[in-house]
């Protein structure tokens, strides 16, 4: 059911460009933020990502589609998609465009 839900998110994220956030407030247009957390579901074809972050009040669900000109790195060496695997530690650094959650950073800890 839990794999079920992430997919799900994925797919919201990626086919139709809802920003995702468990709780809290949305993030404003143009706001930067970056968190940390562990990678739940990548979506290779839709350059998608979701990450769960802890917070005093529980996980914070973010799922972005990442930015063209974003290459998730470890250690300065370039990633591809398809190199990353749930449950990895990442820093997401993201901002809001319209409706939708852009990565525009995804540094994964090793």
């Amino acid at each position: 059911m839990r794999t079920a839900r992430k997919i799900l998110c994925v797919v919201a994220v990626a086919a139709l460009g809802l920003p995702l956030l468990a709780w809290g407030a949305t993030i404003a247009p143009g706001e930067i933020r970056v968190v940390e957390g562990r990678i739940s579901a990548v979506d290779v074809a839709y350059r998608a990502v979701v990450v769960e972050v802890p917070t005093p009040k529980g996980d914070l669900t973010v799922g972005v589609t990442l930015a063209d000109t974003v290459t998730p790195r470890v250690d300065g060496r370039r990633l591809s998609l398809s190199d990353l695997s749930v449950g990895e530690t990442a820093r997401l650094k993201y901002t809001r465009k319209d409706d939708r959650l852009i990565g525009l950073d995804l540094v994964v800890r090793r």
